[in-house]
């Protein structure tokens, strides 16, 4: 998604993600809203978001000429509803798109992955977990749009085109092509699925950590249980 939309002629990328934004806007609403923090602030917090703004704007494009008004900036990076809400005010009229993927596939290529790999199998569960809050929180505004992953796979046409709008760029069929024609996934489809080779107690702490949120969406866990009661068919979730 993050390559798709850069390749939009209307929007102004870095071409990379930008997850030091997150941390910004974090300490940015740390400062603002704790109270022994707050009394140290020496401007307004009108202000302090405004500095922190430019700032953040700095750092993912140091090249301060390109940052006009015939390109719209897109910062990626991950999100927590208290961060987003600071990045609302920081930059009135913003506008999210949220990725949301079944929690077994997206597990499943986080284990594959070089860096993320190296990480627990619990800490991978709690990772997909944490993002649960934001989605419930995204749900609920009307500044948000939701895009499922497996959506994005069977209609990338359909759903760059609802992305675009959303965002109020105008139709290019540049983003389009680029998911047809590009794909993110360190698992081989070869060596999927591997969540056949995950052993019992993994997928109990699957269920315990993950399984909430895998019912909320509408997602259903592969290795059902006999009497278990399964979630909808990809066919039968509601649109968010």
């Amino acid at each position: 998604m993050r390559s798709a939309l850069s390749a939009h002629p209307g929007v102004l990328s870095s071409n990379t993600e930008n997850n030091m934004v997150g941390d910004l806007l974090l300490a940015c609403d740390i400062n603002a809203t704790i109270e022994s923090r707050r009394v140290a602030m020496q401007m307004t917090e009108e202000e302090h978001n405004r500095r922190f703004a430019d700032f953040v704007l700095d750092l993912v494009f140091p090249d301060t000429d390109q940052v006009d008004s015939s390109r719209v900036p897109l910062l990626a990076s991950y999100m927590t509803p208290q961060i987003a809400e600071r990045a609302a005010r920081m930059y009135p009229g913003s506008r999210f798109v949220c990725m949301l993927r079944d929690g077994v596939a997206t597990i499943e290529s986080r284990m594959a992955h070089s860096t993320f790999g190296q990480q627990s199998f619990q800490a991978q569960c709690e990772k997909w977990a944490t993002w649960g809050s934001f989605y419930r929180w995204a749900m609920e505004r009307e500044d948000c749009l939701i895009v499922r992953h497996e959506q994005l796979l069977v209609d990338p046409d359909g759903c760059m085109t609802r992305v675009l709008g959303f965002l109020g760029l105008e139709p290019n069929s540049a983003p389009i092509e680029t998911l047809r024609t590009h794909r993110y996934h360190p698992t081989p489809d070869a060596e999927r699925p591997r969540w056949a080779s995950w052993p019992d107690e993994d997928r109990r702490t699957f269920e315990r950590i993950c399984g909430e949120w895998m019912r909320a969406y509408g997602y259903a866990i592969p290795w059902g249980h006999a009497g278990e009661t399964q979630a909808a068919r990809c066919d039968e979730r509601p649109p968010l």
